[in-house]
């Protein structure tokens, strides 16, 4: 469960409580500040060394741990200098709390001829990871094959399966419309996962509720003998907490049902 705000929880220790106490085993957290409020995360910048030898006992219950760096550090373009100095903190950070998993946010350049300088960027972003003894997974929603080809040991990809369903399932099109497809691509390659469902122009809603294709999602998974985390990311204005420990339950039977 990615914990951002849950109900009315704000600080982020009840979070991390609630979501251990109803039946998560791995646990997601944002490496930013948040927005007051709205949201919360932990930053690294106002984390001192004390607190994360604190924060990485605490989260030492949980069998994973997933970070999502900030929402302003996006690889993309042909300049990611600025990001590579925020990721650097936060991939530094993640391996203080002992996360096995950083999910930063990128693009491939459309224009060939920036494709190069960007690659050396996610070299340089994958081996800070490797320093650090994290993963990082790479979310977007094209590109695949790009990142593929860098067979970087530290690098993988994070796929965020409501994103897919944007733009009228756009990014699926390559993909004759089947998300299972996209799973059989990535391979080893996929290392994390972001749940939730779209219904219309709204997502992160209820698992269930909306077009994903989950039956064909889980089929694909279990082809390619995925071991990494499933987490929950649902907006808590359209998800109560009653409803989360639904989409727990509602995920878990529908990934039972296609055990072999």
């Amino acid at each position: 469960m990615m914990a951002w705000r849950i109900g009315d929880l704000l600080d982020i220790g009840e979070q991390v409580d609630w979501v251990e106490a109803n039946g998560f085993d791995g646990i997601s957290l944002h490496g930013s500040a948040g927005t007051p409020g709205q949201w919360r995360g932990i930053d690294p910048a106002t984390c001192p060394t004390a607190d994360r030898a604190c924060w990485r006992k605490r989260l030492a219950s949980f069998r994973a741990r997933e970070i999502h760096a900030p929402f302003g550090a996006v690889m993309q373009g042909t300049d990611c200098t600025a990001a590579l100095a925020v990721l650097a903190e936060t991939l530094a950070f993640a391996g203080d709390l002992g996360a096995d998993i950083v999910t930063v946010h990128g693009e491939v350049p459309r224009d060939r001829s920036a494709l190069p300088g960007w690659t050396d960027a996610i070299r340089q972003l994958a081996a800070v990871a490797r320093e650090n003894q994290v993963t990082v997974g790479l979310e977007l929603t094209s590109g695949f094959a790009e990142v593929i080809a860098l067979a970087e040991p530290n690098l993988g990809i994070t796929l965020d399966v409501g994103h897919m369903y944007h733009r009228n399932a756009g990014p699926l099109v390559p993909f004759a419309g089947d998300l299972g497809a996209v799973v059989r691509v990535l391979g080893s390659k996929l290392v994390h996962l972001h749940l939730h469902d779209v219904v219309g122009d709204t997502d992160h809603v209820m698992p269930g509720t909306g077009c994903v294709d989950w039956q064909g999602l889980f089929t694909a998974l279990r082809e390619m003998d995925y071991a990494g985390m499933f987490c929950l990311e649902l907006n808590p204005d359209r998800v109560s907490p009653a409803g989360i420990s639904q989409s727990r339950e509602w995920v878990a039977e529908r990934w039972q049902e296609t055990a072999p």
